[in-house]
């Protein structure tokens, strides 16, 4: 679809283009790329290589030529008239549309044999890879430059002289309620909805990581600080996971245990404060919605999007750091929202802000940011990050941001090197940023053992116990081979095992990118696997971890047995219909990750830096923290507050330019028509 010196009308020949295009997708989807036989006629292993003919695949060949051809001819509609602005959108959207094809082409050969050499072992796979990479790249081409000009004229936001929801109906009320009183609406939407969602998680839906949360706080061993080199070894509290969320928990503990004599009570009270908080937060947002006149059923679906996405519910009840860092992420992008929204009036109208509203917004985005920093470790690169897109891009904010950040950074160092220290709050491990080059190196001895040196397997051993470590090695995912890390590991020997590690890296360097694509290939390919969610039945084992460990105080933490039936139905129910086609996209990673590379390319190319830097930056710096991460895409959590996010900034970078959305005076805020 790149032009080139002439533009062809598309009126004049989307009907070919249609065909051609769908001819070239259906080889994509039929293709064995896979299959390598090496003997007999290359035309006929060629065409070997497509799946036999059936109806359901003629049925699905003329669904894709009226797809194209409904495409190209709302891409016509909609086009600007100026060629070299509609050449540029197409290389932009042909730029996506190939990375997604090789995306596609390269998950499929890890997710089946695991390496890569499928793709190019003779010239008729190169032919075969090509015929596939032609085919998805059409396909993804057309549907993002679709997308581009769909959103261009998508219009978002109601007329004041629009009519007001008046129905006596039951569904009539309810969105008049919701138009009236958005945020209280909201909230006891989320409410009702969880009703059935809380009960039959009572009282806490538990991680591997709970029992670190709960067992340190009454400073008793747990998994991690047996894996730690202890500041004191009578002190297990330590940094591997937010010290501030541990203190958070162990509050909660000892009130549910005070008042109500119960360790459940406590679990319950930890789940139900980021339930509230949660809610709380979406209802805000969508009430911010209703502040831009967005079309209330907009605001509906957005809410519904929190109540019934599998994993969005799921997560609402787990006892995980996560939730609190996912939901203040939100808040966080939605009081930036307002902060430029308010800019960009402002600069149009040459008046000046009101300093203290202002000011009292700023001294809220640095709390969150705060918040944000002590509640997940690696946060504080992603603030960090999102920090200074901003301080470069909104120049009259630069000082405010800039002194926001600083504080921020030094209390963080006053916390991690003067007060942990000082209260003997071990450090997390070294090994947690180490899981590329650890995979990397158990790959390479899993395959090429025989070239190791005995020089090597001793560095090698100092750092990750050398003798277990093909053994441990399990390609999706690194947890396995960190386990084998020496804590007493020094700086000398690190540095000794990665100039160990750059040698191998020249010796087989496609061994180290098999590697890194086999633990990370679902986050950009939407395979057979499916994002899991923490089961029930995993849950208990994780209670039964907690009660083991912590008997000496007598803990006791379990689920009701008179409601095992109804959990089990409840989970049944919910991840069965949503592993249906179609509604399975819900638990897709690569489809969130896909949609907002494809909104970011769209925003870069209609130069809106302004929602780059306050809503994409952190989403994508959000993506970078995962591919650094221990697991493959089906580990829901790790893209979390991606999922969480990523409506907002769509919603608030569509929004109609139309109006004029806030006018700030000394009483707050209301909004006016753009007269």
């Amino acid at each position: 679809m790149c032009g080139g010196a002439k533009v062809i009308s598309i009126d004049r020949h989307k009907k070919s283009f249609s065909c051609i295009m769908a001819v070239f997708t259906m080889m994509s989807l039929r293709m064995n790329l896979l299959k390598m036989d090496y003997k007999g006629n290359p035309l006929k292993r060629y065409l070997d290589a497509l799946s036999g003919f059936s109806l359901e695949q003629l049925i699905l060949f003329a669904g894709m030529i009226c797809l194209f051809y409904y495409m190209l001819r709302e891409i016509q509609r909609y086009r600007p008239e100026n060629k070299a602005e509609f050449r540029k959108d197409c290389c932009c959207a042909s730029l996506l549309g190939f990375f997604f094809a090789i995306c596609m082409i390269v998950g499929n050969a890890i997710e089946v044999n695991g390496e890569l050499s499928a793709l190019y072992m003779g010239k008729l796979q190169i032919f075969k890879s090509i015929t596939v990479l032609i085919g998805y790249t059409c396909l993804f081409s057309s549907v993002i430059i679709y997308l581009f000009y769909k959103w261009d004229h998508l219009t978002l936001c109601q007329n004041s002289n629009d009519e007001k929801i008046v129905s006596k109906t039951f569904g009539g009320r309810y969105l008049s309620f919701l138009e009236n009183h958005t945020f209280l609406c909201s909230f006891l939407t989320i409410v009702v909805l969880y009703i059935p969602y809380i009960v039959c998680s009572y009282p806490a839906i538990l991680q591997g990581d709970a029992q670190d949360f709960i067992l340190q706080g009454y400073n008793l061993p747990s998994l991690q600080s047996e894996r730690l080199v202890l500041l004191n070894k009578n002190v297990y509290l330590n940094a591997h996971h937010p010290v501030a969320y541990t203190m958070l928990v162990h509050i909660c503990m000892i009130i549910g245990k005070f008042l109500f004599k119960s360790w459940n009570a406590g679990l319950f009270l930890v789940s139900l404060i980021q339930f509230v908080f949660a809610a709380s937060v979406i209802s805000y947002f969508v009430k911010f919605l209703r502040e831009l006149r967005v079309n209330i059923k907009i605001c509906f679906v957005s809410l519904i999007y929190y109540c019934i996405s599998p994993r969005m519910v799921s997560y609402m009840f787990l006892f995980s750091k996560d939730i609190f860092y996912a939901y203040m992420m939100l808040f966080l992008i939605v009081l930036l929202a307002k902060i430029m929204i308010w800019k960009s009036l402002f600069t149009s109208n040459r008046e000046k802000c009101n300093k203290n509203i202002l000011l009292i917004y700023l001294a809220l985005i640095f709390l969150c940011g705060g918040f944000i920093v002590f509640f997940r470790n690696e946060a504080k690169y992603i603030v960090g990050i999102w920090f200074v897109f901003l301080i470069a891009h909104f120049k009259e904010y630069r000082k405010e941001l800039g002194i926001g950040l600083a504080l921020i950074l030094f209390l963080l160092f006053c916390i991690n090197h003067i007060i942990f220290p000082y209260l003997k709050i071990t450090p997390g491990s070294t090994k947690e940023m180490l899981s590329v080059p650890f995979q990397q190196t158990a790959r390479y001895i899993k395959e090429y053992s025989d070239e190791v040196t005995e020089k090597e397997k001793e560095v090698i051993d100092r750092v990750l116990n050398y003798d277990t470590l093909s053994e441990r090695y399990e390609a999706d995912r690194s947890d396995k081979v960190k386990d084998g890390w020496n804590k007493y590991t020094s700086k000398v020997e690190l540095k000794e095992y990665f100039s160990v590690w750059y040698q191998m890296l020249k010796k087989h360097p496609l061994v180290y990118a098999e590697a890194t694509l086999n633990n990370y290939y679902y986050y950009l390919y939407p395979g057979k696997r499916l994002a899991t969610n923490y089961s029930y039945s995993w849950s208990e084992k994780c209670m039964d971890s907690v009660n083991k460990r912590g008997n000496q105080l007598n803990m006791d933490v379990h689920y009701p047995v008179k409601l095992k039936y109804l959990r089990n139905c409840y989970e049944a129910l919910r991840e069965g219909i949503f592993n249906l086609p179609v509604l399975g996209a819900f638990k897709c990673v690569a489809l969130y990750i896909w949609l907002l590379l494809i909104f970011a390319f769209y925003l870069f190319r209609r130069q809106k830096i302004d929602i780059l830097c306050w809503g994409i930056i952190p989403l994508l710096a959000s993506v970078g923290i995962a591919f650094l991460g221990p697991c493959n895409g089906y580990y829901f959590r790790y893209v979390y507050m991606i999922t969480v996010a990523l409506p907002a900034v769509l919603l608030l970078g569509l929004i109609d330019k139309k109006y004029r959305w806030i006018k700030m005076n000394n009483a707050g805020t209301q909004i006016l028509n753009d007269k």
